[in-house]
């Protein structure tokens, strides 16, 4: 497998940038949704641990497991796993997307970074045997490697079987599309984003930095909130979607914090958006959503944006686009804000994350 590197930059004190970019500040203020803070949901991270006693993600900590090692601490003695982990639930609503989801933690990446297909198959495994113990509905995996176009070519992958079985029983699975456009620009996508729920690719929170070059060689000459970032891939596909990953302050073990930046950043940010939208469906519309309609949901309410590295069209949420609740069985939705377009009678669309996705070549 792939390994992906990472940078760490120097450390700004807001992320409301980007925030502000996927509608969550604007959720936020709004009295219809007070209190949509991923409560009574829990994510589970698959990656190279979680720093269970960091004082931003403490008390959202529920459970964990060590399949690299062994053990049920998911020490993670490397960063990016306690990163990842910081956006999708720390409780301070500068960094956390769902200050109040429930967070697992199950390492399957090494001290280095690095792991094995079997211990990510057997993570999945573990989240699946646990799931309704802690009332795991979403899963994230800021991992993978490979350049794949469709998840055809990816058929063989051992992970595949683990993701479409935690679908089946309710689970969305989001994963990062991968860093290396470098040196491979054409569309494709890394496993297990390419047959993942939802694959997550990385676009700028904002336009301050210029001239930032990456460790592999790609450079990003100017910047501007929703631009693609010169080092994720990319990829036409109906489940391919993009959030803010560059610049992201987050957690980092030792009740630290590091800025990083990465579709492992962007990931997370759609992964706590999810379990933003698992709690809102439950309370408008008294049930959870299906995966295939977590991404039916936030793929159709995207906007379209220009990708001028790839000349391709592609498509960015506009977020918080309406808000609605149930007025009978679902799926039969209604509106409740009369200042937000009227929502499809098909599917509920109370709010969903900033995404871009592709709609043409």
């Amino acid at each position: 497998m792939n390994r992906t590197a990472l940078e760490a930059f120097e450390s700004r004190v807001h992320l409301n940038a980007a925030f502000d970019l996927i509608g969550l500040t604007s959720l936020r203020s709004d009295p219809l949704f007070a209190g949509l803070d991923g409560s009574g949901v829990t994510v589970a991270v698959l990656d190279t641990g979680l720093d269970r006693t960091h004082a931003a993600l403490s008390a959202n900590y529920l459970a964990g497991a060590n399949v690299a090692d062994g053990g049920s601490d998911p020490v993670d003695r490397q960063g990016h796993g306690t990163h990842v982990s910081g956006i999708i639930g720390a409780r301070d609503p500068e960094i956390g997307v769902a200050t109040r989801a429930g967070l697992v933690g199950v390492k399957v990446l090494d001290d280095n970074g690095s792991g094995t297909m079997i211990d990510i198959r057997d993570g999945l495994r573990w989240v699946y045997d646990n799931r309704a113990r802690y009332n795991i509905q979403v899963v994230n995996m800021s991992l993978g490697g490979g350049f794949y176009r469709n998840a055809t070519a990816a058929g063989g992958d051992i992970l595949l079987p683990e993701v479409r079985r935690l679908e089946a029983a309710g689970v969305t699975v989001v994963s990062a599309a991968g860093n290396s456009f470098k040196n491979h620009e054409y569309q494709n996508v890394a496993a297990p984003g390419i047959f993942s729920t939802l694959g997550v690719g990385a676009v700028w929170k904002d336009g301050v930095n210029v001239n930032v070059q990456w460790a592999d060689g790609a450079i990003d000459y100017t910047t501007g909130a929703g631009r693609i970032t010169s080092f994720s891939q990319r990829l036409v596909a109906s489940h391919l979607v993009f959030a803010p990953g560059a610049l992201m302050r987050s957690t980092v073990p030792g009740n630290a914090y590091e800025q990083m930046a990465g579709t492992s950043q962007a990931s997370p940010v759609v992964a706590g958006c999810v379990a933003i939208m698992q709690q809102a469906a439950d309370r408008f519309g008294g049930r959870r959503l299906s995966p295939a309609e977590v991404r039916q949901i936030i793929t159709s309410t995207a906007v379209s944006i220009f990708d001028g590295d790839m000349r391709i069209d592609c498509a960015d949420s506009d977020c918080a686009s309406c808000a609605c609740a149930t007025t009978a069985t679902p799926p039969a939705w209604r509106c409740r804000s009369t200042t937000w377009p009227r929502c499809s009678s098909a599917v509920p669309r109370w709010w969903t994350p900033y995404v871009r996705r592709a709609t043409g070549t």
